[in-house]
């Protein structure tokens, strides 16, 4: 009996490793467009001191660690176009070929969240369970509309058809070749891209009522057309508080990692059992329009 002992342990022992190495998590984040910022993405400073634990006192999301790479915060990016999603690919590529990735988390912010939209729906990556869009926007004219909405003249208010063709003029004739001469509005926006987004994929939009680059208005038009297009994993978290792209350092920090370690736990990922279990109750309500 005990010559069948040590092959029966190694035996066991491989198949161990064998499921250790085939069962990797990964999280990669995408980034938005952040002035004075560089130098905290060379090196993926930013989101492991962000989003990853570092000490006891922050918030923060992620127990497992979090990858990122160098995206353009110039005039050179196309806000989450052909350029941008060839850049991301080239990521998403190499954090396949240096671990057999089958569990993968995108966390993207503003101009990230929305290129990710176009990397699921265009691409449809098999191992991508989660995906959280921070802030995102439907469409580059909800954005411009949004920053440059007057506040009118006394009690005489600017009519709303008069605002939205303003932005759709500067959208078209005045944006693009001014700040981001790369970026082409007849293109598909996010908004267009959600109803092709694989159905395995959990999505949580995270907008902030606080927001004052990125309305929570426009996030809430990305969650209906999911639901729309029947997505069953799609998830809507509306924050009283948080600055644009800054919620886990805002007074609803508590409430945004909640959904996200519930998020985390029903997809295999790290997660914190307290905040999880708060979170469970969230995700109860995120599925509707607050």
């Amino acid at each position: 009996m005990k010559k069948y002992f040590l092959p029966l342990v190694n035996i066991s022992f491989l198949l161990l490793f064998s499921q250790n190495l085939f069962s990797v998590n990964s999280i990669l984040f995408v980034r938005g467009l952040y002035r004075n910022s560089k130098k905290y993405y060379d090196h993926g400073v930013y989101p492991i001191k962000y989003f990853t634990k570092s000490n006891k006192s922050r918030p923060y999301l992620f127990s497992e660690s979090v990858s990122t790479f160098n995206l353009p915060a110039d005039t050179t990016s196309d806000l989450g176009q052909k350029y941008d999603l060839s850049i991301l690919m080239r990521a998403y590529e190499q954090i396949k070929a240096q671990q057999p990735t089958n569990n993968l988390a995108v966390l993207g912010q503003c101009r990230g969240a929305s290129l990710i939209i176009k990397f699921l729906a265009e691409k449809k990556p098999n191992n991508v369970s989660l995906a959280i869009l921070e802030a995102p926007y439907a469409c580059v004219e909800d954005v411009i509309a949004y920053a440059t909405r007057p506040p009118g003249i006394g009690s005489w208010r600017i009519p709303q058809w008069s605002k939205k063709l303003c932005a759709k003029i500067a959208h078209h004739y005045i944006f693009p070749p001014v700040y981001f001469p790369h970026y082409n509005p007849k293109q598909p926006q996010p908004l267009d891209l959600i109803k092709d987004i694989p159905h395995n994929t959990s999505l949580l939009f995270v907008c902030s009522k606080e927001d004052k680059i990125t309305s929570a208005a426009t996030g809430i038009r990305l969650y209906e057309a999911a639901i729309k297009a029947q997505h069953p994993h799609a998830y809507l978290l509306m924050l009283d508080k948080g600055a644009h792209c800054n919620f886990l350092k805002g007074e609803d920090h508590v409430k945004y990692r909640a959904a996200v370690n519930a998020l985390l736990r029903k997809r295999g990922f790290s997660y914190d059992q307290e905040s999880a279990n708060l979170g469970d109750e969230i995700l109860k309500s995120a599925h509707q329009i607050q």
